[in-house]
């Protein structure tokens, strides 16, 4: 069996063509996901682990919509602190997304 149809098979969609492995590692917020934010997640790249660090640096309730958004305009966790180090303060998400659409880095240069 080649790896691919093996990693098909063990990774068997039943919540709205996203595998139920990768639904129980993100959020509960996440657990009902279009077939497009699905589709959006996989090609921008939201991953578990994204969800999970963007949460653990106090960002909860951040949506879907969001996550995607924050993938596509490059707000990683490292510019989420140093923006919020900068700052001296917690931004918010759209902030966040604007500040790096405008070329505001979060090293002061």
């Amino acid at each position: 069996m080649t790896p691919w149809i093996r990693i098909a098979i063990s990774c068997s969609a039943d919540t709205d063509g996203y595998p139920r492995s990768w639904i129980s590692r993100t959020k509960p917020g996440l657990t009902r996901l279009s077939a497009e934010t699905a589709t959006g997640f996989r090609i921008h790249g939201v991953t578990p682990g994204f969800v999970r660090e963007i949460h653990d640096l106090g960002y909860p309730s951040v949506s879907a919509e969001q996550l995607i958004a924050m993938r596509i305009h490059g707000v990683t966790p490292d510019y989420i602190r140093a923006m919020n180090r900068r700052f001296n303060e917690k931004l918010s998400v759209s902030d966040l997304v604007d500040a790096r659409i405008h070329g505001v880095k979060g090293d002061m240069r």
